[in-house]
């Protein structure tokens, strides 16, 4: 079964999801086999998240089978089934609108009933209390009748007068019984009548009041929202422009190359033993002098081991190290030398003139005694890249976790409320043709799609964050470096977003007075080839050779020829802030943070071909005011 399904994490397997969800495995195979026979790919997360949330069992399978062939898609991942959700519930709270619309006319109607029966109800009441006055009044008129009546007989009866007379007052005496009695029982009925409006009142004002009490009490259990200090923290950053148009001629490859020597030999210059160096031309037999020169040969030679050829603006010379007088750093730094770096290298000119062995060789490097920019206040800058959206192993639950802390949802508040900075160094998104074969690990197959998904997700980074975004060799730009910023051809609603920097691969960035910069890295690849010991687990390594070289790509391989060279690092940075190889990264070298800010992707087959494993989701956050680095693991289950 898992054959037929993509691993949406290599670490992942079906089996894991099977025993982590209580479900009969025969309803499981056949929710795939499902897909299978309608010809479609389902990812791991879409699986999971159709067996979690139990979509299967509100039948809405054929549904998203039909959706997904109306879309043209071959590849259903968890992004398609989240959206076909969110679709359906949109329809449903549609109809729970309408619904509800059609209950409140009802309750509505209901709640003027009560008005009209009470009105009925006491039109009644005195209806009935007037016919039972009347009756009683009837009743006694005719029980006074009935008296006077026996009151007459008696009278005919008893003619004497004293004894009539008494009777007659026994009479009246009755009449005023009845009477008073009647009375009574009338201003009762009026006093109940007058006391029912007050008992409503009083009735309705108590359950006010107890409403109000249980609002109240709700209130309070409701969670306050969090304080956002980073409202009052004012941002306070630069972006440094550089200019890399060129007409692509011959003669700025030259240009290119000069200006590359010119840099790198100034900051050579710097040291003492190098500041009068010699032109190339000018050397002579027996002369023991400096030189300074860009590496345009190196190869093994049997009697003397590594033989280099350096060239300056005036010629070229042989170099060969002398290995009874090097010292052990120059041993060090030979083991680490690569074709096109600057080099300087002091020694005795050999007879011909045309070599020197040499005793001591040096890079360009960085000195000791850098004192590093700090930031007043205490503001957080958050390092990441390589987010490949679009691609079938794109970590969105992961993503979304990162998304979640930045909106001070999550733990480390301490740090969140205070990021001020989030600087995304290239491959945002998967791209469409990059190598071989891609389509097949595509879940957006379209660039522009791609694009638009990845501004969804940034668009929820909160407004009072400034995001900076250079690009990567996966992203829409051209692959010679430097790179462009991506378009706003490729990417429209980024350009709409008002805290959302789009700049050059490199980018020289000031952030309250620390200096970054930003390299996506791909020239790592070149340097892991060519240095004994560096690694895709240790990218740091790499990039400290960066520092040492002074320069972001020490090969020539892939950069844009120009009259200038945007990649020799000129002026030492604070940081040095890269990706590309997906793993993260740290180290100090002599004051400088070299920040390797791993991904949000899965393990790609190339990756396994290589024998690389990734270190997804973690993110480094610098301490601006401190220099602290802080990582942060933004797993599934963290």
């Amino acid at each position: 079964m898992s054959e037929n399904i993509i691993k949406g994490r290599e670490y992942k397997e079906i089996a894991d999801i099977l025993n982590a969800i209580k479900i009969d495995k025969k309803a499981a195979k056949e929710i795939v086999e499902i897909f299978i026979k309608n010809n479609l790919l389902l990812t791991t997360h879409a699986y999971e998240y159709i067996l979690k949330n139990k979509i299967y069992e509100r039948g809405c399978i054929e549904d998203i089978l039909k959706i997904a062939k109306d879309n043209e898609t071959n590849i259903v991942t968890e992004e398609f089934i989240i959206e076909f959700c969110i679709k359906k519930e949109e329809k449903a709270d549609e109809r729970g609108e309408k619904f509800k619309g059609e209950v409140k006319k009802k309750a509505d109607e209901k709640k003027e009933e009560p008005e009209k029966t009470a009105n009925k109800e006491e039109t009644n009441k005195e209806k009935d209390i007037s016919e039972e006055s009347k009756n009683k009044e009837e009743k006694t008129g005719e029980e006074l009748k009935v008296k006077g009546k026996k009151a007459d007989e008696q009278g005919e009866k008893f003619k004497e007068g004293a004894e009539a007379g008494e009777e007659e007052e026994d009479i009246s005496e009755s009449e005023e019984k009845i009477e008073e009695k009647f009375k009574e029982e009338v201003k009762e009925r009026a006093d109940e009548k007058k006391a029912e409006p007050e008992k409503t009142a009083n009735k309705e004002e108590k359950t006010r009041e107890e409403l109000k009490v249980k609002e109240e009490r709700e209130e309070q259990h409701k969670e306050q929202p969090k304080e956002n200090k980073r409202l009052a923290i004012k941002p306070n950053f630069k972006i440094l422009d550089y200019n890399i148009a060129s007409d692509g001629k011959i003669s700025d490859f030259t240009s290119y190359f000069q200006d590359k020597y010119k840099i790198l030999s100034s900051v050579i210059r710097r040291r003492i033993e190098y500041r009068d160096a010699t032109d190339i031309c000018k050397i002579n037999e027996g002369d023991e002098c400096c030189l300074i020169g860009m590496i345009s040969d190196k190869f093994e030679n049997k009697q003397y081991g590594l033989t280099l050829t350096i060239e300056d603006l005036t010629g070229n010379v042989r170099i060969i190290p002398d290995k009874s007088k090097l010292s052990p750093d120059a041993e060090k730094v030979i083991t680490g030398l690569v074709y096109d770096e600057v080099i300087g290298v002091k020694g005795k000119i050999a007879k011909s003139s045309k070599t020197m062995y040499v005793s001591g060789i040096v890079e360009p490097d960085v000195p000791y005694d850098i004192v590093p920019n700090k930031a007043e206040e205490e503001i957080y800058a958050v390092f990441t890249s390589d987010f490949h959206i679009g691609s079938i192993l794109f970590l969105q639950k992961e993503f979304e976790n990162f998304l979640e802390w930045l909106n001070l949802r999550r733990n480390r508040l301490d740090i969140a409320e205070k990021v001020k900075y989030v600087l995304i160094a290239g491959d945002i998104v998967d791209g469409v043709g990059v190598y071989p074969r891609q389509d097949k690990e595509l879940a957006l197959s379209d660039i522009y799609k791609q694009y638009d998904f990845a501004a969804e997700l940034i668009s929820r980074i909160p407004e009072d964050i400034e995001i900076i975004i250079s690009p990567g060799n996966h992203d829409a730009v051209r692959i010679a470096e430097p790179q462009p910023a991506i378009t706003k051809k490729f990417a429209p609603k980024l350009y709409n977003m008002k805290n959302v920097h789009l700049v050059k691969n490199p980018a020289y960035v000031n952030l309250e007075g620390v200096n970054v910069l930003m390299y996506h890295g791909e020239a790592l690849d070149n340097l892991i080839r060519a240095i004994p010991g560096l690694s895709y687990s240790s990218p740091e390594k790499g990039m400290k050779e960066f520092l040492k070289k002074r320069h972001l790509s020490p090969i020539y391989a892939d950069i844009f020829p120009s009259e200038k060279d945007n990649l020799a690092i000129k002026d030492v940075p604070d940081v040095i802030h890269s990706g590309h190889v997906h793993a993260i990264g740290y180290n100090n070298y002599r004051g400088v943070h070299l920040v390797n800010s791993g991904c949000f992707q899965g393990r790609t087959k190339f990756q396994e071909e290589m024998g690389h494993i990734p270190t997804p989701s973690k993110v480094p956050v610098m301490n601006l005011k401190t220099h602290n680095i802080t990582i942060l693991d933004f797993g599934e289950n963290k």
